[in-house]
């Protein structure tokens, strides 16, 4: 078969390698190689490997039934696309919906499963934690809400302010307005 030697990037034909030693790696999606397997290879010599391959975990979600939603102004959850799903564990991985939908393979362990929308965050982030296993199947679900989206342009010292200051605002138009009344009459 053909193959690629890593040292150059230059591709090989059913010639055969050089003889030496090298170290031989499997890249299967959703597939981990635990051991290193090396092959030393004679002048007209052959070489055989075996190779063990373990099943990562698959987290994934699948709308309508799982995967990722928000929720409109009326409460009607529709699918999100572009939403971050981040995993933080013995590994961080990252991939994004896409129609509500997403997969992640992972090695063991427990994660903190985080769905977000930034860099905009104009959702709600919601988290969710896991243990997983060689080949278990994990299926979170989660629906995300829209906050204020945040206006960069106003830091929030000044937001803060504006809060604050506005009833007191309101409070003197108020009185004003009262006076006004009170000459009129």
């Amino acid at each position: 078969m053909n193959y690629y030697d890593t040292t150059d990037g230059v591709l090989l034909l059913d010639y055969g390698l050089p003889a030496g030693s090298y170290i031989i790696k499997a890249w299967v999606p959703g597939y981990l190689q635990p051991a290193v397997v090396t092959a030393t290879i004679a002048l007209s010599g052959e070489a055989w490997v075996v190779f063990d391959l373990h099943r990562m975990a698959h987290v994934y979600g699948r709308w309508p039934d799982s995967g990722v939603g928000w929720f409109n102004m009326f409460g009607e959850v529709y699918p999100l696309s572009w939403a971050e799903v981040k995993a933080s564990g013995p590994v961080v991985a990252v991939t994004y919906t896409l129609e509500g939908d997403f997969d992640l393979w992972l090695p063991p362990g427990a994660y903190t499963i985080t769905f977000d929308m930034p860099p905009y965050h104009v959702y709600s982030p919601e988290t969710v934690t896991i243990t997983v296993t060689l080949a278990s199947e994990s299926e979170p679900a989660t629906n995300l809400s829209e906050t204020a989206i945040p206006v960069t342009e106003f830091p929030m010292a000044y937001t803060l302010t504006i809060t604050a200051a506005l009833p007191i605002l309101i409070l003197i138009r108020s009185l004003k307005l009262v006076r006004r009344r009170g000459r009129a009459n």
